[in-house]
This record gives structure tokens, sequence and C-alpha cells, in this order.
């Protein structure tokens, strides 16, 4: 990966991570969100660090449904823009 698409992918990582906890503190535990939202861990581990940058489209879309940020999410933070605030989460009823 070219160290611009490097900067990007590190970037989506570290928005994901604070997503990740921002949805619930038990999330801190990277293995709990990866079971309980339906994502394989060692996606959310590879997408989180940056360790790779060659994910297919329809993983993309389960991670931006995984972190309940909106659709085409990641694809604005890979293209350089503007990070900018996450979407805030809506209350779900009990």
């Amino acid at each position: 990966m070219p160290d611009a698409a490097s900067h990007d992918w590190k970037r989506l990582g570290e928005q994901l991570v604070r997503r990740r906890i921002e949805l619930d503190p038990r999330y801190s535990n990277r293995q709990l969100f990866a079971a309980e939202r339906g994502i394989g861990y060692r996606t959310v581990s590879d997408l989180e660090r940056a360790r790779r940058g060659n994910y297919d489209d329809s993983t993309i879309a389960a991670v931006e449904v995984a972190y309940a940020v909106t659709a085409g999410s990641a694809a604005r933070v890979l293209a350089g823009g503007e990070l900018g605030p996450l979407p805030p989460l809506r209350a779900v009823p009990d």
C-alpha cells in the first residue's frame, strides 16, 4: 500500500475503534463486538489496525452495518475526505 493509502486506512481504523466503544463500552473487547455484531474477528482486527487494504465491497458494507455508520462512510475516508463526526446513535426503545 502506498503511504497515503496507508494513512487513510489508519484513519478509518482509528475512527472505527472509537465508534465500536461508543456503541457499547463492553465493546472495548474486540472479540465480544465481533461476536455480537455478526462480523469476523479477523476482519475487525485487520481493519482497525490497518493491516490490509484490499476488502471487497460486500465486506466494507458489512463493516459499515456492524459499526452503525452510514453507507459510504468508509469510501469517503479512504478517498481522503474529511472524517467529520460519526453519526449519532439512534435511541433503541426498551
